[in-house]
């Protein structure tokens, strides 16, 4: 009996951490508004938490990463969408709550609806990943 070794590296897209990190942290400072979106915040508390000595990862590797941050997110506050720009936004109740997809821009409904334009009040999302950070928690990948 053999045990399987190494997979081989994605031959993907790769996203470059360092860069990435910039950017995120460029679109926060550029978006004053008191809303963020989802993937923005999930993409910040990320980059907040993850330790790895990697500085790029396979692109689908760091979505399904901001999926699972978009994810603790939610447990802590509230996400909303903005059905039409020219309405206010309308919050998620925890119980529609579904699975984050495509990096956190979108969440797959259990009823199969998709709901984008998915946001977060700046002011929590600050006090989320600050909590996140505090409890130690970090966001090791093993996506394999």
């Amino acid at each position: 009996m053999q045990c399987a070794g190494p997979q081989p590296p994605s031959t993907g897209p790769v996203v470059s951490l360092v860069p990435e990190r910039a950017r995120v942290d460029e679109l926060l400072d550029e978006a004053r508004g008191e809303y963020v979106d989802l993937a923005i915040a999930a993409a910040s508390l990320f980059h907040h938490v993850y330790r790895s000595p990697q500085d790029a990862l396979p692109r689908r590797d760091y979505e399904v990463a901001l999926n699972i941050a978009a994810a603790a997110l939610s447990r802590l506050l509230i996400v909303y969408t903005l059905e039409n720009p020219d309405a206010e936004r309308v919050a998620i109740s925890r119980g529609q709550l579904g699975r984050f997809a495509s990096g956190a821009t979108e969440m797959n409904c259990q009823d199969g609806r998709r709901i984008e334009r998915l946001s977060v009040r700046r002011s929590e999302m600050l006090s989320a990943i600050s909590f996140i950070g505090r409890a130690g928690l970090d966001l090791e990948l093993d996506l394999d």
